[in-house]
């Protein structure tokens, strides 16, 4: 049987969490969003962000940019936020986002605890040529990217991508060095653990088929690529040239790729 004493000390204690529970709600609810984005300047992350409404629980940015490196930044355009109040009582904060900037797109249901970030879903799109920002090398593409993330857990003290399981689509891939070519759709299964990136690599519907497996350390490390190339009758000469460069051809007619490095 349960001592009254200790019931009402229990009561007590619960009523003082609710009640510090509530005032977190309430403090958020009515702390203005642009403070925040001051706070996080002040502490000297180079955000950019204008037209910034509502509050830290529900608001907007009309533009939003986050840097990537040097000089360099990633336009989010117009973003909104929504804060789940009931996941402060776990010591966390659950989080709805979506952005939208030109042709690019996202939509990410995350939640943040001090030591760590949960992603649960995302729907992430832009046009291929978003890639050139972040490997400058590469020639001129055309296409569509989706990024559909099941789940991913981030650790903010490192940081380290802890895990990660997705897909990556490329719709329409183009490339273009003297002349534009086109390949086709492809897509890749993609899984991180512990900084290290494996993907798995298929065509559907390509003017050139491929299937193999890449493997990478984030961060600056080992990358292995072990890929089997296959030309079909819509492949272009051009291509083919290329592949004969730099893959080994095999007797029937496909490709092998494989290289391995240090990024």
């Amino acid at each position: 049987m349960l001592n009254p004493m200790a019931f009402l000390q229990r009561r007590k204690m619960l009523l003082i969490i609710l009640s510090l529970v509530f005032f977190v709600i309430l403090l958020l609810a009515k702390t203005p969003a642009q403070l925040l984005v001051n706070i996080v300047q002040s502490a000297g992350v180079p955000v950019f962000a204008s037209g910034v409404k509502g509050t830290v629980w529900q608001g907007r940015a009309e533009q939003l940019a986050i840097p990537l490196q040097r000089d360099q930044y990633w336009q989010l355009g117009e973003v909104e936020w929504q804060l789940s109040a009931w996941s402060l009582l776990l010591a966390k904060a659950n989080l709805h986002v979506h952005s939208r900037y030109q042709q690019q797109s996202a939509s990410i249901v995350l939640s943040v605890s001090p030591s760590t970030v949960v992603v649960s879903s995302a729907d992430i799109r832009a046009p291929a040529a978003i890639v050139t920002q972040f490997l400058p090398l590469l020639p001129n593409i055309t296409g569509a990217l989706r990024l559909t993330i099941d789940e991913a857990v981030i650790d903010i003290n490192q940081p380290l991508i802890e895990s990660l399981t997705g897909e990556l689509h490329i719709g329409s891939l183009s490339v273009a060095q003297d002349i534009l070519v086109y390949l086709g759709d492809y897509r890749l299964d993609v899984e991180i653990q512990q900084n290290a990136l494996t993907a798995q690599l298929k065509d559907s519907n390509a003017t050139v088929g491929i299937k193999g497996k890449a493997t990478a350390a984030l961060g600056g490390g080992d990358y292995t690529v072990d890929v089997t190339i296959i030309p079909t009758i819509r492949t272009e000469q051009s291509v083919l040239n290329l592949l004969q460069l730099v893959a080994v051809q095999q007797h029937n007619g496909s490709f092998e790729l494989q290289q391995k490095g240090r990024m």
